[in-house]
């Protein structure tokens, strides 16, 4: 295996692999079809809050690693989920462009800001 494969491992999901925490939530957005729930052991709350200036579209990722659609926030409103570790949810805009891939840690609650997204790639 060359060096970036072995570099290449799903946090939360792969053993041993630990999230950088400087590499922002949106960086994660190419890896979303290795992500998919897991495990249902550890119940945690997350909410998300969005500061984008636009509207939000929030997805749970099911254990399938399929998208379910889960609400809409507009520009300063906030929602609370209950949810598991390892259970990914994705933030897109309202055209499906992903903003953001979340995966829950062990907090008991979690507060999420969601950013404007320069257009630099």
């Amino acid at each position: 295996g060359s060096a970036a494969e072995a570099q290449k491992c799903i946090p939360g999901l792969d053993n041993g692999c630990i999230e950088n925490p400087r590499i922002s939530p949106a960086k994660l957005c190419g890896d979303e079809s290795a992500y998919r729930s897991v495990s249902a052991d550890k119940a945690v709350g997350v909410s998300f809050r969005n500061n984008t200036g636009k509207q939000i579209v929030i997805y749970w990722i099911d254990p399938a690693g399929s998208r379910k659609f889960y609400d809409t926030l507009q520009h300063g409103e906030s929602h609370s989920y209950l949810t598991y570790v390892t259970h990914p949810w994705i933030i897109t805009d309202t055209a499906n462009n992903c903003l953001m891939l979340y995966l829950p840690d062990s907090s008991p609650n979690q507060f999420i800001e969601v950013e404007a997204q320069s257009n630099s790639k």
